[in-house]
């Protein structure tokens, strides 16, 4: 059982090891400029891209059908 113990904890310390490894190597290339990040979308400019796109499409239904956007009354 002291085996098992001993080698669980050795496996547990090299994950721990390797994960350290890893962020330090991302810490670096972030440093050096080698990572591309994307800027994060919010919630909000995904709702005002769907509210502009659908705004369009209804203004292109009007044009097709004939209709002047300023008839909506």
């Amino acid at each position: 059982m002291e085996r098992e113990t001993a080698m669980a904890t050795k496996q547990v310390e090299d994950a721990e090891t390797a994960i350290e490894q890893e962020q330090e190597d991302i810490r670096n290339a972030e440093k050096a400029g080698l990572t591309a990040k994307k800027p994060e979308i919010t919630f909000e400019e995904i709702l005002n891209a769907i509210g502009d796109s659908l705004s369009d499409l209804e203004c292109s239904k009007n044009v097709e059908n004939g209709e002047d956007e300023d008839d909506d009354e």
